[in-house]
């Protein structure tokens, strides 16, 4: 029985023979979330639509090419 990966929270371990075959998907320090949006949009396209969602989540951080983005505690 496979269960569903609720909120896409967890990391698969990969082989290091096969990591070669699997770049886009295999990260070994980077936070990535293939499908950011929220609940009933489509997917952010563009910075500005990253950031849009960014302010209306609940998320602390965004990190956009060399820029980081918090909201205020």
């Amino acid at each position: 029985m496979r269960i569903p990966a609720r909120y896409m929270l967890y990391v698969v371990p990969t082989k290091q023979s096969q990591r070669d075959k699997l770049p886009a998907v295999t990260h070994v320090d980077v936070v990535l979330n293939t499908s950011f949006n929220l609940k009933g949009e489509p997917v952010a396209n563009t910075p500005a639509d990253a950031a849009s969602t960014f302010f209306r989540s609940e998320m602390d951080s965004l990190v956009i090419g060399d820029f980081l983005i918090e909201k205020a505690s």
